[in-house]
Order: structure tokens, then sequence, then C-alpha cells
């Protein structure tokens, strides 16, 4: 490592015990942001990969989980960091270590505002208010492990905020996630590619850019929204490669590049750590009546002709749901409050018979006719 960058670490971090090789090592997974902060021009290092970030303004070293530059939410003096804490807000100038209740209430007033950014089969922003009886009010830790449009996060995004706890949302889909931890680190660049994509679309470009394998995590970020807000119905469907399959849809000016949906997104999102990980990893984790559950999985089939359980390259059919039952099962005898929706038929009821069912009345959105778009009922186990 060579220039401004080395030059500081090694005038100033090496005095205080910094390893300039273990960063070297980890510089390849680094991004580098240079601001003029007050008088003082510092190097701002925020990690997009491991979560662990170093902020060496004034030669001053930060260990943190993540540390994010974050210029549209507070004062250009102002760094946001993610602690095992909860929330330390801090200025590059090391002798103000913690936020003001003032910078704090500006990111809980701006993540209130945090909806889904993105179209999602199932989503559940239309079913928060039926939910609400169903919530635990008091809880530390916040788990999502089929996380899809995040309706539910965002909601108690606010709450998690005010209260420095955490969520721990995952999926199996590595690009769904992906984008996730974009928006949550680098929604800048990705609302600037973005704009390219709006200016610039067109049914040729659809299916150029649906054909094409990204591999920079901004690139790919970009890619899936948007598809997810060109393609028809706003289905997210891949084949048994991998690969997105849907067609474009009918929209004359579909609204690719929304940056009010997406600052707010990524506000709520300092919360949370995002991993691409199977739904029966949260066992891991989940040990107590302090952790709330919440399972949004690809619905059971209600017809042989609505056989459609997955919108990835992985099936989650009959032998998935029973599996998601005993996940469940060992998530109750540890007191965890669980929440689990999915379609109303005989063989979910009788899945979760041993728990408390409630009937939820949704509207199915996403159907290839637009006739069948109507309201249909869903059941919510309560744990």
């Amino acid at each position: 490592m060579s220039g401004p960058l080395a030059a500081m670490l090694s005038g100033g971090l090496l005095n205080q015990g910094f390893d300039l090789k273990a960063f070297t090592r980890v510089s390849a997974s680094l991004s580098y942001r240079k601001e003029y902060l007050s008088t003082v021009c510092c190097w701002h290092i925020f990690n997009t990969v491991n979560h662990s970030g170093y902020s060496p303004g004034f030669c001053q070293p930060v260990n943190c989980e993540r540390a994010v530059f974050s210029p549209n939410y507070f004062s250009t003096k102002t760094l946001l960091h993610q602690t095992a804490h909860g929330f330390c807000m801090t200025p590059s100038s090391p002798s103000v270590p913690v936020a003001t209740d003032a910078q704090r209430r500006a990111l809980q007033q701006l993540a209130v505002t945090a909806r889904p950014f993105i179209k999602w089969a199932g989503g559940k922003s239309r079913l928060i208010e039926q939910y609400k009886p169903f919530l635990p009010t008091d809880f530390d830790s916040y788990y999502e492990p089929f996380l899809g449009g995040g309706a539910l996060f965002f909601y108690l995004a606010p709450q998690l905020l005010a209260q420095g706890k955490k969520a721990y949302l995952s999926d199996l889909n590595p690009e769904l996630v992906n984008v996730y931890q974009c928006v949550r680190d680098r929604v800048e660049n990705l609302i600037t590619q973005l704009s390219v994509h709006q200016a610039e679309h067109s049914e040729e470009k659809y299916y150029a850019v649906r054909a094409q394998l990204e591999t920079d995590p901004i690139q790919r970020a970009a890619r899936f929204i948007y598809l997810n807000k060109t393609c028809y119905n706003g289905l997210y469907r891949e084949n048994s490669k991998g690969f997105f399959n849907v067609p474009i849809g009918r929209y004359k000016n579909p609204k690719i590049c929304a940056p009010e949906l997406l600052r707010p997104a990524s506000a709520a999102l300092q919360v949370a750590d995002i991993l691409e990980r199977p739904f029966s990893a949260v066992l891991d984790d989940v040990v107590s009546d302090r952790d709330f559950v919440y399972f949004d999985p690809p619905y059971h089939p209600l017809s042989d002709t609505s056989k459609f359980t997955a919108y990835s390259r992985y099936q989650f059919a009959e032998p998935q749901q029973k599996e998601l039952r005993e996940v469940i099962t060992q998530l109750a005898q540890r007191k965890a409050r669980v929440l689990v929706s999915n379609s109303d038929c005989p063989f979910v009821r009788e899945l979760y018979s041993n728990f408390q069912v409630e009937t939820i009345t949704a509207a199915r959105s996403i159907n290839s006719k637009g006739s069948k778009r109507g309201k249909i009922t869903e059941v919510l186990g309560v744990v």
C-alpha cells in the first residue's frame, strides 16, 4: 500500500500500535472515501465485506463492527458507528465519543419513513396492522430468516434504533442478501448506478441486463433492483441454474431509482446484520425468551394448479415446511417468541395445530390473471 493513506497510517496509527501489515492484507475488501471534515482532511475507511471498520480521523483508530460515513443523515463531522452496545455516533475527533440525543433522533426520524424498497411476492406491508396484536413488546434481538421485502423489519426498525437493539436478517438468495448489504453500506453508490438504469431503460436494455452476470456488489445490486422494478408483475423467479428468467413487464415509466425509499431503508438497516444462510441457522443464535423470530417462508400451494413453491433455484415443498415446523418447535422449547406466516390450507393448519393459529385477511397481488388478484385468508402461527 502506498500514497497518502499509507503515509497517514504509518505516521500516526503505527505509533499507537496499529498493525499496518494486517491492515494491508484486508485492504482489498475495503472501500475508501476522502472527505473534508471541518478544517482537517482525513481518510474515512468503511468495510463493505467484513463488517469491521477503522476511522483514522486525527490518527485515532476506532474498532467497531461497522463504520459508515453518513453525510446524508448528520453533519459532515459525524461518523455513524454501530457497536456491540448499539449505536455510537462519533465525530472524527476522539474527544467526543458519544452521539448527542439529537443525532440519535435524526437517525430514528429517517428510519420511521423506511419501508420495503423492492417488490416481493407475499409482501407484508398491508398486513402489519393485523399482526400488531401478536407482536411482542419486550425483546432484545429480532431475527428474520426469510428476508424478502422485509416489511416487518422496517416497521420494527425505529423501535430497535431507539432501544439500541439488533436485528439479524438472512436469506438463502445471495442476490437478495447482496442488495440489502449494499443499501445498508453503500447506498449513495447504488443510487448513482440506478439513476443510469433509469435514464437508459428500454426493452432492449432490460434483456441485456437480464443476460449479464455482474460480479461487483454495487452492479449486482443495481441489476437486481432494476429487474425487480421492470419485470413482469415484480416477480422474482430463477430457473434451476439460478438465472433470473422473468420477462419484461408492461410499465410506461417504472420508478427504478427511488432515493426517497433507499436512504431511509439504509438508515433502518444500520441496526442489522445481513447474512446468506438457511433458515435453520437461526437455531445457532436464538436461545431465550428475549429473542423474537419471524418466519415468512414460501407459502404452501393452495391447490395442485398453484404449486409454485420457490422464487429461487431452491425448492420449498412439504419436507421443507415440516423442517421449518421442527425448527419452530425447538425455538418454542427455548421460550423464544415466534411468528410464522403461511397459506390457509388444511396442510398448514395441521402442521401448526400445536400452536396458536390466527386467521389473517390478505390480498393476492401477484397472479397472471388480474381477476384472481383478490382477497384470501392466510394463517399466522403464534408461539
